[in-house]
């Protein structure tokens, strides 16, 4: 039902979203992560700028210690004779010997290092990561003197690198769906598993994942609230919502149950309403919910009832006042009389036995209200 939502063309197929929601996010990525290099590079020029030796003292014994607890020595010759500089440049740092610049142009070695793989890649990385901690959590302005532009430079370099980790380089879904492989530089999910690492395997699973809804917050943040990428993940999101109306199997098709529908937004309604209000505005919910509890009344036999008149068109009137909405595209109306699931809740509309009270009028005037009760 989803996939035809929108037309059919412009998120037919999950892996279509996935690509969507992906590529700008790791467009942004990619540009942070250039635009950090090139402040570091301008940070390695000149030699106007020292950290002070006690601080930088103790980050290289954390660097040390960082490496070592995973690697011996013997086994990585090259990145620790980069450590042993950095440590016998600690010892004998003087008040303003210790330059910025000297830092990041070990840090540039390690980067250069961790591309040959192996043990050595192994550890370049790890120690890159440590020294890059340092650099954010610890580098301060106290902790740098000298030169001003120099010093600026440096400034800029480490609050470029704090925001590209903050972003791209967290324990999250965006780093996730960001991240490279470090020798192919391809990106470790593609378009399609991307789905999957957002919303989990099963269809309606993704509600109940750790932190869904603070990773939901920081997607709507990066991809903005009118972005193909949002309406995408939003897209994604109802058509796994709405699948879960299968119902049995009939010869040419699979049945359409509203029990089961209701049933699913009623329990993401009242386990998850943090996650539903990100990703649906309230007049959105409202729709859907309108939508939910027509589909309900209209599959639901009510013994001894006969058919109200007008059951069928004010099913129709929801199902187009929701899919005319401007999030779930305004192509829908033309299509429900082509699209077989949707053509079948109007053909179960016109067997459906129920009594007036019991179905509800639907009104089909400019505002989606529904007198339908509880």
């Amino acid at each position: 039902l989803r996939a035809r939502v929108n037309g059919g063309s412009q998120f037919a197929e999950p892996g279509q979203r996935g690509l969507a929601i992906q590529q700008p996010l790791a467009q942004m990525r990619d540009t942070a992560e250039q635009e950090v290099n090139a402040l570091y590079r301008a940070s390695r020029q000149g030699q106007g700028a020292s950290i002070e030796p006690k601080t930088y003292r103790q980050a290289v014994q954390n660097i040390i210690g960082d490496v070592t607890e995973n690697f011996s020595p013997t086994d990585i010759p090259k990145v620790f004779s980069k450590l042993e500089g950095m440590q016998k440049a600690s010892m004998r740092a003087g008040s303003s010997e210790t330059l910025v610049s000297s830092v990041f142009r070990t840090r540039r070695q390690l980067v250069s290092l961790q591309a040959e793989g192996g043990a050595e890649g192994a550890a370049a990385g790890a120690a890159k990561r440590s020294l890059d901690n340092w650099l954010v959590n610890s580098l301060d302005e106290a902790a740098i003197s000298g030169d001003k532009e120099a010093i600026n430079r440096a400034r800029q370099a480490i609050s470029a690198f704090r925001d590209y980790k903050t972003k791209f380089d967290g324990d999250d879904l965006v780093s996730k769906l960001v991240e490279r492989d470090q020798f192919s530089g391809t990106l470790k999910n593609d378009p399609e598993t991307a789905i999957s690492v957002i919303f989990g395997r099963s269809d309606t699973g993704f509600f109940s994942k750790a932190n869904v809804a603070r990773d939901l917050v920081k997607m709507k943040g990066l991809l903005g609230e009118n972005s193909e990428g949002w309406k995408a993940l939003k897209d994604e999101a109802l058509t796994r919502i709405l699948r879960s109306s299968d119902g049995g199997v009939l010869p040419d098709s699979r049945g359409f149950s509203g029990a089961k529908l209701v049933k699913t937004w009623q329990a993401a309604t009242d386990k998850h309403p943090e996650v539903l209000r990100q990703l649906f505005t309230d007049q959105e919910r409202a729709l859907i919910s309108q939508f939910v509890r027509v589909a309900q009344r209209i599959t639901t036999t009510v013994p001894g009832g006969t058919n109200s008149s007008n059951t069928s068109a004010g099913m129709m009137q929801a199902v187009r006042r929701m899919f005319s909405s401007a999030v779930f595209g305004p192509k829908l109306a033309a299509l429900i009389d082509s699209t077989p699931v949707l053509k079948g809740l109007q053909d179960i509309a016109y067997e459906v036995r129920a009594t007036r009270p019991a179905i509800g009028q639907i009104q089909t005037g400019a505002q989606p209200t529904m007198p339908l009760g509880t």
